[in-house]
């Protein structure tokens, strides 16, 4: 199927990237972003480069519309622990259907990707933590999470937990399960440290 002469380019990334994201990179073969996306091999050649140039893209688009609804909230000045429960029921309404997170399939197949993919994702994840570590930082001046703890341990802590919620989830990890994770790690950010 040829590509129309006019197109909506945003539309296309959109497609692309719910394949990938469905998929992974590694499964998905050109021919299935060729039926996906309507373009002809010419046409996403000249458009894309190729299926690194397009996955890169699609996985920009991917922050670009992550950071509006999940760092955005976190980098504000008076999100603190309401950012982070609200990216945590977030994280679990998207791994019901079990298709995980596209930055945490791509950190998966990390190995397979191309430099500039690679750097999207590395300046994902550094954007993600920074935007976790301020949520921490504004919890803690509000009082919700004690301030004796570390802020910085506590955001890879945070890094951590979301990014293996997401790779379980695409393994059959139950939404239950999920959520009492979720209800321990939060449990454990507002807690003081027991004193000995």
């Amino acid at each position: 199927m040829s590509r129309p002469v006019s197109y909506d380019r945003a539309d296309v990334l959109d497609r692309a990237m719910r394949l990938f994201w469905r998929r992974g990179f590694e499964a998905v073969t050109l021919q299935d972003i060729l039926d996906e996306t309507g373009f002809n091999r010419h046409s996403l050649y000249k458009e894309f480069g190729d299926k690194d140039g397009l996955f890169t893209q699609a996985l920009e688009q991917y922050e670009k519309m992550s950071s509006m609804y999940v760092a955005s909230p976190l980098e504000s000045d008076d999100g603190g622990l309401d950012a982070i429960r609200n990216l945590f029921a977030m994280r679990l309404r998207a791994d019901v259907d079990g298709i995980g997170c596209l930055l945490t399939n791509s950190i998966i197949e990390r190995n397979l990707l191309c430099d500039r993919a690679v750097c999207a994702v590395d300046r994902f994840i550094a954007r993600f933590e920074a935007a976790l570590l301020n949520a921490i930082q504004v919890a803690q001046r509000q009082g919700t999470i004690p301030s004796e703890k570390d802020p910085s341990a506590l955001a890879r802590y945070l890094l951590t937990v979301i990014q293996g919620l997401g790779t379980l989830s695409k393994v059959g990890m139950s939404a239950e399960e999920s959520r009492e994770i979720m209800e321990q790690t939060l449990t454990f950010l507002t807690i003081p440290f027991a004193v000995a």
